[in-house]
């Protein structure tokens, strides 16, 4: 598809680009791997005593596909990782099945989760795409090159 399409199919089902589309192909040819949150991003986000999470096989696909595609353009593996303020056993078993980079449980301050994922893997945090669903996760939205919000 040319930019001009996808921006056309987007809008048609409701979706509005924040930044104009021709920033967003230019960011995105300089990606080098995504970072997002667990609870409601990869589930409904549905919460209480007893409560887990799950995660479901288009889940899996799609983080697939991105890393696919983006491994196909710069002949290497992109950094994919987790960011969760939970401890998640789903989200563990995710991480380890997908062969995800890292997992950060527990994490408070997202932004020191991305510092750290940034300096251990040698990555600007504005080569990663970062994908959230809530006020708690802009933290670590700020720096980073595309934020998309669930």
């Amino acid at each position: 598809m040319r930019p001009e399409a996808e921006l056309a199919v987007f809008s048609r089902l409701g979706g509005t680009f924040v930044t104009p589309i021709a920033t967003l192909v230019e960011r995105m040819s300089t990606i080098r791997g995504f970072v997002s949150d667990w609870d409601g991003v990869f589930n409904q986000g549905t919460k209480g005593e007893g409560a887990e999470s799950t995660y479901s096989e288009p889940d899996s696909m799609g983080t697939n596909l991105l890393r696919y595609a983006l491994w196909r353009k710069h002949g290497q593996q992109p950094i994919a990782a987790l960011i969760t303020g939970a401890e998640n056993p789903s989200a563990r078993t995710f991480a380890l099945r997908e062969h995800f980079h890292a997992v950060y449980f527990g994490a408070r301050n997202k932004t020191a989760a991305i510092e750290s994922l940034c300096r251990t893997h040698r990555v600007s945090s504005d080569r990663l795409v970062c994908i959230f669903d809530d006020v708690n996760d802009l933290g670590m939205a700020f720096d980073i090159g595309i934020v998309a919000e669930l």
